[in-house]
Order: C-alpha cells, then structure tokens, then sequence
C-alpha cells in the first residue's frame, strides 16, 4: 500500500465528521438550534420583499408578511417605482390572513382574506376615487352567496353563488341602461329572462339552462309589441306582430328557425286568417312527426284554416293523448314520409262525445300557472305533400 492510500484511508473517519457537521449546520440553519421553531430568513426579490425558512428537504418554505412593489419591469410608471403595490401574510407556505394591494396613489384596490392558501371570507374591490366597485363572499375559494357590482353612472349588477356556480336572481347591467334579470340554474340562464334594451325596447323571454325556449314576448316604447316562441334557441311557432293600439299588423310562421309564411293583416282578405290563427278552437292541422316525441310532451303542429296552412304552434305546448294502440302503429309507420291531417272538435263540444284522443294545449301565465284547453280528436286523414286527401285513417263516426 502506497503512502498516500495509507494516508487517504487514514483520514476517512475525519471525512465523514466534516460532512456530518456540515449537514448538523444545514439543520441547524433550516430548523434552528433552539426549540423555538425553524430560523427565519428575510429574503427579497425584484418585486418584494418577504420572510422564509428551509425546511428539511432545503425547500425555500414563505412564512410571514410579503410586500410587492411597483417596479418599471412590472410595467408601473418610473415615479410609482418602489411604492407598496401589496401586502400578505404566509403561514408555512400558504396565503393566509389579509391580503391588501393598492393603486399608485395609496389607495386601496382589493381588500381580501385567504385561510389555508384558499380566499375565504368578503372581497370588496375599490376604485382609485375610493368609491367601492364590487363585493363579494368566498367559501374555501369558492364564490358564495350575492357578489354585486356598482358603477359608475349608478347602477348596479349582482349574481347569486352557490359553491362558485351560479345559483338564483341576478342581475347584468349594461352601458346605455341595458340589463339582464332573472335566475340562473346551474350556472345558466333559467326561467323567465327579463330584458331592457339601450332603446328602452323590453323582452320577457323563456329560457332553458341557457337556451331560449318557450313564449317570448317584445315591447317597443311606443307600446308595439310581438309573440313568439322559441325552440332551441330557434324561432319556432307564430310570431304575431301588433300595433299600438293592440291591433294585429302581420304573422309569420316559423319552423325550426325557418321562416315559411308570412300573413299581412291589414290586407281584408287576410283578416279573419289572421283573428283565427289567436285563437285555440276548430282547429284542422296537418302533423309532421316522430313517433318518439308525438306521444310525449312534444311535436310540431302545422295549423290548416280552411283547408289552407297558415302557421305553425310552438312544440313544446302541444300534445295527445289516450290514442289507441293500433292507431298509434297506423300512425308511426313510415312516420318520415307520411303527413297527417288531424281535425279536432271545438273545445266546447259535450265531453262525453266520442274522440280518437284528446288534444291538450295550454297558454302560459309567466311560466308559472298553465291555462288548459283540451280538443278532442275527431278524425285523422292521410293527405299528400301538398295537403291533398288520400284516404281517412280513423274517423269518430267509425264509434258512434
């Protein structure tokens, strides 16, 4: 053995003394020497100024209050560079206590708290005037219960939380004094939707997790308005166009967000087309369908007035039922090529009169209370794509 192996074997024992001692200062330095807890370390960056300690594993671990700065790297102007720009509080790594950031000229911009890393508690936003811009509520991060809104021209929008989704009333303002209310619905819009437009036209629509669908009704200022209905967030049904004075000015047909008719009815000829096609009686319609949706809560009704189709009913408000089984089999095979012309007695006819089935249709009050009308089925015919009679499927006359 040479004498420097000698050597080098000799002096391991001292090797790993050093090293346990270095490692001994590591610890100590990370965790402190005393019982009191780990050393803490002021640090400072770019930005900010802020307090740390090392953790067993060498990890930088923030632990008490942090201090941003404006700086020009930052994009904050050369006479704001070095002013406070936020405060905040850590507890062995995690946000935790206020949490404070300011405008250039000192003013508070947000005011907010965080427990465990996580905003809990009231957000309040402010303008550089110091006038408040918005408040709102966290739950463990998540929004929760009414954040509301104040602008400047003095209106105000707020939404209603539950569990960071929107949840309940709100409310959307907009510039020029339009707005948005209603309620949401699994963070979509649900229900009845309530607008104001910049002109100070109105809206009443229906909605469905986000969806236009059902009635809608518009109001000009000068009192003017118009009916529809919507399906799918396609117009679908009679839009029915009236003037100041409530009078019928025109309708158009709509199918599947098509416009196929269109019925002037200033036009005398067009006059009692137009009164018939308001009312809900002696109805004669020509169906096309599928045997899936006719026999639930939905198809789409062409309406026939005197042998001539004039419009269309909204899907979702139409339905029959107690149809007999074999009739429903005649009536779904080859249901993509075959029309059907249903004709119905009027709704004040005896209810004890024989029927083919009862149609149910129903006028909505706000969505919130239905008005029924039920006609009973009297006959049904098979007619060609241009309306034209082929035969008749089942008649009442057939039960008499």
């Amino acid at each position: 053995m040479t004498p420097e192996k000698r050597l080098a074997q000799l002096d391991k024992p001292n090797i790993r003394r050093t090293e346990a001692f270095g490692l001994l200062c590591i610890a100590c330095l990370a965790l402190g020497c005393a019982s009191s807890g780990p050393k803490i370390i002021h640090g400072k960056d770019y930005n900010s100024t802020f307090d740390f300690y090392f953790n067993a594993l060498g990890d930088t671990i923030r632990h008490g209050p942090l201090t941003g700065y404006f700086t020009e790297v930052d994009g904050a102007d050369i006479e704001d560079a070095g002013k406070i720009h936020w405060t905040a509080t850590y507890v062995d790594g995690n946000l935790h206590g206020p949490y404070k950031s300011f405008f250039p000229n000192g003013m508070l911009e947000y005011d907010r708290y965080f427990e465990g890393d996580l905003e809990h508690g009231t957000r309040t936003q402010y303008r550089e005037s110091g006038e408040i811009r918005s408040v709102s509520n966290y739950v463990a991060g998540k929004l929760e219960g009414e954040s509301r809104s104040y602008f400047e021209d003095g209106t105000e929008s707020f939404t209603t939380w539950s569990s960071g989704i929107k949840e309940g009333l709100f409310k959307t303002s907009y510039k020029g004094g339009a707005s948005a209310s209603g309620s949401n619905k699994q963070g979509e819009w649900n229900g009845v939707i309530h607008f104001v437009y910049e002109s100070g036209d109105t809206e009443k629509a229906t909605y469905s997790y986000g969806v236009k669908h059902g009635p809608a009704l518009y109001t000009a200022v000068d009192k003017s308005s118009a009916e529809m209905h919507f399906v799918n967030d396609k117009a679908h049904g009679l839009l029915s166009s009236f003037d100041v004075e409530g009078e019928l000015r025109f309708v158009k047909g709509y199918w599947k967000g098509e416009n196929v008719f269109y019925l002037d009815c200033s036009e005398p000829s067009a006059f009692d087309t137009c009164s018939n096609l308001q009312r809900t009686d002696q109805l004669i319609m020509t169906l096309r369908y599928k045997s899936h949706i006719l026999f639930g809560d939905m198809f789409g009704v062409k309406f026939h007035i005197d042998q001539r189709q004039v419009g269309f009913l909204g899907a979702d408000i139409v339905y029959v039922e107690e149809l007999d089984s074999s009739l429903k089999a005649i009536l779904t095979e080859e249901y993509e090529t075959r029309r059907f012309r249903f004709v119905f007695l009027p709704s004040d006819e005896p209810a004890e009169k024989p029927h083919l089935g009862i149609l149910h249709t129903w006028d909505e009050d706000d969505g919130i209370k239905p008005v029924v009308t039920d006609f009973r089925l009297h006959k049904i015919d098979l007619v060609d794509e241009e309306g034209v009679y082929i035969e008749t499927i089942a008649s009442t006359r057939d039960i008499e």
